[in-house]
């Protein structure tokens, strides 16, 4: 049965009414972290300008970004459990460094890895417009981070299901679920990108907050799309609201 977009929000936002709190800290507890590690990063390349410090913040954000997936696994599994209407706490945001996190990294260095061949053209343009002195240089960052932008938004649409499949099946391993997640997604990626936009005004509230929407933001961003994942591997968790809009 075919779904509006504004479905998947609602079941989304009803789901989450009073089941706020662990998924919002969760979230913040993440971007805590992460800020924390890789803050002295930052300060070396911006203020160290060499190659060696350059390698060093890649290196660095690398590894960074490999850790903050594994945490927004765990996001995700609490939300999906919040979802399912199982019981869920604080800890589970550890959910993928203690069951098999060797399966999630391989999935998330390949999905690391095309960002990074599909965007190195941008870093190298980035870094030599700093170099010319008649480019605008603030100007020129903002087109290139608006490319990749785009990039990671043409690379969820590919393969959104990855870390939601590996979560509802141990077994399967990192690169059959990419593989599995790309078919899946197919015919099903202009609804994605549909509901995606629908959150266009919220990305803009998170960032006129500084950042503080997000931690609602965030929750009920991922809760719909884990209910259009349902929807498109034809799931009915054990939820009245999901039987609700399914009936």
């Amino acid at each position: 049965m075919k779904r509006k977009i504004s479905d998947f929000r609602n079941m989304a936002r009803e789901e989450l009414l009073g089941n706020y709190l662990i998924p919002s800290f969760s979230v913040l507890s993440m971007a805590l972290f992460v800020c924390c590690l890789s803050s002295p990063f930052y300060f070396t390349v911006y203020n160290v300008n060499n190659v060696a410090s350059i390698v060093i913040f890649y290196v660095a954000t690398f590894m960074i970004n490999i850790i903050s997936r594994l945490f927004f696994i765990g996001i995700l599994y609490i939300l999906m459990q919040i979802t399912r209407h199982e019981k869920t706490s604080f800890a589970n945001l550890l959910y993928a460094f203690t069951h098999k996190p060797d399966r999630f990294i391989k999935a998330i260095i390949f999905l690391l890895l095309i960002g990074i061949v599909v965007g190195l053209p941008l870093d190298i343009l980035d870094y030599f417009s700093n170099k010319i002195s008649f480019m605008n240089n603030d100007f020129s960052h903002i087109i290139i981070l608006f490319l990749h932008m785009i990039i990671r938004l043409i690379i969820f649409l590919l393969f959104m299901p990855v870390y939601l499949l590996m979560i509802d099946n141990q077994e399967i391993k990192g690169m059959e679920a990419v593989k599995k997640s790309f078919f899946l997604m197919k015919g099903h990626r202009k609804n994605l990108f549909l509901l995606v936009m629908s959150f266009f005004g919220w990305l803009l509230l998170g960032i006129i907050s500084f950042g503080f929407a997000f931690l609602w933001v965030t929750p009920y961003f991922f809760t719909s799309v884990i209910y259009y994942y349902y929807y498109i591997t034809n799931q009915i968790p054990e939820s009245e609201t999901y039987k609700e809009y399914y009936v």
